[in-house]
């Protein structure tokens, strides 16, 4: 009980960033220029469920008339009927892997989904990494432009709300309970946050005990599918909230990290395996990679601001 209500202390909470009219001027050309809307498909995050972002939804209607909008739900299975409770319960136990070939499932059944027009993706926080490798894993979709909102990309290591006004002894002695527990084989077969979980004070004990965020970023073996899915992309922005305390350390959201054996110095993605195992240098050589950033806390954004920065990259 100790370790989840610590772990309860993960939830993604709020958002902000700053202008991407340069970003928007990069789009590749080979988006349709005439039919109907691209459909969308958002992935909440953790303590969350598919009607928790109620807003995100209502912009893009608001500005793509007629848009086809899925937020996806997890239940007990694909099939299985599933609801806002069992959704939320599930963003905080399960499998990650599984959760994501259910997620996968869900879409392929989805008629608006399999058209030649395929889909774009918006995942929020937890569900900014968990839809990003749905988008290198789910083969048979037709994804376009993946956008990840605050999303861990490269883990987490610290506990959200640990600032210079707060028990710093209290916030570090925690940490050090979360990593000497959280890679124990059932808190990573059955804790979401744990499997992305990331001790850099201790690097081996992430590589070697964590079971999904090391394959996930092909830190070791490159699935050439998978590469080639994440290349197939007409862009993928990330978005960072500069003064993060949920996602820390904030640069995660661009897949950055700490540097091994010290959590001071944080390393770009240029910088680790993921960058060029990952297909990310293909992207950004080819002007599909956008790193957005904004003042403020997590998930912490103004509707004014959505609608300038990430609405377009969703428009025909």
């Amino acid at each position: 009980m100790l370790l989840q209500r610590i772990l309860y202390l993960l939830s993604p909470i709020l958002i902000q960033s700053h202008s991407i009219e340069n970003a928007i001027e990069k789009l590749t050309s080979n988006q349709l220029e005439s039919g109907p809307p691209v459909p969308i498909v958002i992935w909440h995050g953790i303590n969350d469920n598919y009607e928790g972002w109620g807003i995100i939804p209502e912009l893009f209607r608001k500005n793509i008339p007629g848009v086809y909008i899925k937020q996806i739900c997890i239940g007990n299975n694909s099939s299985a009927t599933c609801g806002p409770h069992e959704d939320k319960i599930r963003s905080w136990y399960g499998d990650a892997a599984e959760q994501i070939d259910q997620a996968c499932e869900k879409i392929l059944q989805d008629s608006e989904l399999t058209t030649p027009n395929g889909f774009n993706v918006l995942g929020i926080s937890q569900g900014g990494l968990l839809s990003r490798v749905l988008v290198q894993r789910c083969q048979k979709a037709n994804i376009r432009v993946f956008t990840s909102f605050g999303g861990p990309q490269a883990g987490v290591n610290a506990i959200p709300g640990c600032d210079v006004d707060m028990a710093r002894d209290f916030c570090e002695n925690i940490r050090l309970i979360l990593n000497l527990g959280i890679y124990a084989p059932i808190v990573q077969q059955h804790i979401l946050p744990a499997q992305y979980w990331r001790d850099p004070i201790h690097p081996k004990h992430y590589y070697e005990k964590s079971v999904f965020l090391p394959a996930a970023n092909q830190d070791f073996i490159v699935v050439d599918e998978e590469v080639e899915k994440i290349k197939s992309l007409e862009a993928m922005v990330l978005v960072k909230f500069n003064q993060d305390l949920s996602v820390v350390p904030p640069d995660s959201e661009w897949f950055g990290y700490y540097e091994n054996g010290q959590d001071s110095v944080v390393l770009p993605a240029q910088d680790w395996p993921v960058w060029e195992n990952l297909g990310l240098s293909y992207l950004s050589d080819n002007g599909k990679l956008h790193f957005l950033s904004k003042d403020g806390h997590h998930l912490e954004f103004t509707t004014e601001w959505f609608e300038e920065n990430i609405v377009p990259f969703f428009q025909n």
